[in-house]
């Protein structure tokens, strides 16, 4: 165990990123003040994008190759001595949106209870873990159960609920589950809603300058829109601003635009979430979920509120709460993809200003509840 005084060091907090992806929640707990000490992931394009932002160089490569004691010396740490082990697993073992195959044996399902053995071993103050809210509430819950009691077993302390980012700042909607455990049952606590009124789409982006499919903005690299063919900006042209989607193009020109499947689901009235696809976002409300598909009109709503065009790399940076001066490295579809998968960094800083308030442990041992004492507030 490290002598490190964590009264004397809070300005030293120290946290290490598993499936680091480009940097998402790391982030916000460098806006908070946390060190990175370490980070590790298999994308190298999103390994790039954390370094050259977050300052740390991951480590590329596949983490199952690696013990606790491996990863320990590659960090420069002890046993003990880090604040926060993050792990954000690859989630798209567990998403509703891929239904349609059994993905019980899906591997990367079993990355959320490897992780958590790894904490165990590796014996952080803190666990912090981001997935979707399937994890905790769904169809994939056993794998949650078995992370649940690992982390128990071994003493840890877990709070875990589905939280909105939109509640915290983040001009989106977006629920994930999120995951605190702390080491030798001391209670912790999840972070409440920091905002009163949600961001819209309109404080985050409006003020930037308008360009077109396919263009970039010279003073910012990272405003540039994904191309279109002629026929999809025709297309989008037909769609009313703020808000509209395929569904309201003018009948005269339903023929020419709608696929098959639109006509299909029109005369069915089986929409869903099918009629967001070629949508047009609404300038007062909070985007909806900025994925990695975000620079495909086909994909969702992803359409600029008034501009033919999808929104720009920029601009989905913006709907996921990254600052301006971040720039991401690798392809440009990759950049998408790199921003779509990431934590919204004003989540990461609300869990990382949780985490840091329950420091020092010396001048806050009234919260230093066992298990029992924490279930019995």
């Amino acid at each position: 165990m490290s002598d490190r005084n964590v009264t004397d060091e809070l300005d030293d907090l120290q946290y290490v990123d598993l499936f680091s992806g480009c940097g998402g929640m790391s982030q916000g707990f460098e806006q908070v003040g946390f060190d990175c000490v370490g980070a590790i992931d298999q994308n190298e394009n999103a390994c790039e994008t954390y370094g050259h932002n977050i300052g740390t160089e991951p480590i590329i490569g596949d983490i199952t190759n690696y013990t606790a004691d491996g990863l320990l010396d590659e960090f420069g740490v002890s046993k003990g001595e880090l604040d926060v082990l993050i792990s954000c697993a690859p989630c798209q073992g567990f998403s509703q949106h891929r239904n349609k195959d059994d993905y019980d044996h899906d591997e990367r399902n079993t990355l959320v209870s490897f992780s958590a053995e790894l904490a165990v071993e590796m014996e952080p103050e803190f666990f912090v873990m981001e997935n979707v809210p399937e994890l905790i509430r769904g169809s994939k819950e056993k794998y949650w159960n078995r992370t649940y009691e690992i982390l128990k077993d071994a003493g840890y302390l877990v709070k875990s609920d589905i939280l909105n980012a939109a509640d915290f700042g983040v001009p989106q909607r977006r629920n994930r589950a999120i995951i605190i455990a702390r080491k030798d049952s001391r209670k912790v606590e999840l972070p409440s809603p920091n905002v009163d009124d949600h961001r819209t789409v309109r404080d985050a982006i409006e003020d930037l300058p308008p360009v077109k499919a396919g263009e970039e903005d010279p003073d910012d690299p990272m405003h540039r829109a994904p191309n279109h063919t002629d026929r999809i900006v025709k297309m989008l042209d037909l769609v009313p601003n703020d808000g509209g989607s395929w569904m309201d193009i003018p009948e005269p020109y339903q023929d020419e635009y709608w696929l098959d499947s639109m006509k299909k689901r029109a005369e069915n009235g089986d929409l869903g979430s099918f009629c967001d696809t070629y949508g047009r976002m609404h300038w007062d409300r909070p985007a909806g979920t900025i994925t990695r598909k975000s620079s495909t009109p086909s994909c969702g709503r992803y359409v600029h509120p008034e501009q033919n065009r999808n929104i720009t790399v920029r601009e989905a940076a913006r709907l996921q709460s990254f600052p301006d001066d971040w720039e991401f490295q690798g392809s440009f579809i990759s950049w998408y993809e790199q921003n779509g998968n990431a934590v919204p960094p004003k989540l990461g800083e609300a869990i990382a200003e949780e985490v840091k308030q329950w420091y020092p442990i010396e001048e806050k041992g009234a919260r230093q509840a066992t298990l029992e004492n924490a279930f019995s507030d």
